[in-house]
């Protein structure tokens, strides 16, 4: 995993179909900022459009405002045409973030479960791609 102050630690695995990166560290806006921006920049520089972040490793509970200020922060930084599944730890997860994030145009769900994630993020093997 590479890192510094204002980055999470973070592995990234080419999966099938998707991008997964893993996340580690403490919980620090300028990460959120720079997490959001190596999103973006894996996708682009892999061609892929759909990410599995999964930040089980960052249990922090999160306040209303938090939750508003990164479903604001995740419309405004990732591309719409990027489909990313987030997948935390039940603390962290109460989906107003999402909310958030989705009636600004981003594509995103937050889940506790990846095979829920997984489902989400990725077609079914037998359906025609949109």
């Amino acid at each position: 995993m590479d890192s510094n102050v204002n980055e999470f630690a973070t592995a990234i695995t080419d999966e099938a179909g998707f991008i997964r990166i893993t996340v580690q560290g403490s919980f620090a806006w300028k990460r959120i900022d720079g997490l959001l921006e190596r999103i973006y920049a894996e996708c682009e520089r892999r061609g892929v459009r759909q990410v599995l972040v999964d930040a089980t490793a960052i249990p922090v509970a999160l306040t209303t405002t938090d939750r508003y200020t990164m479903g604001v922060a995740a419309s405004a930084r990732l591309d719409a045409r990027l489909k990313v599944a987030l997948l935390g730890a039940a603390v962290t997860i109460d989906g107003f973030g999402e909310l958030v994030a989705r009636n600004r145009g981003a594509n995103v769900g937050v889940f506790t479960d990846e095979r829920r994630a997984l489902q989400w993020l990725l077609p079914p093997a037998d359906a025609p791609l949109r």
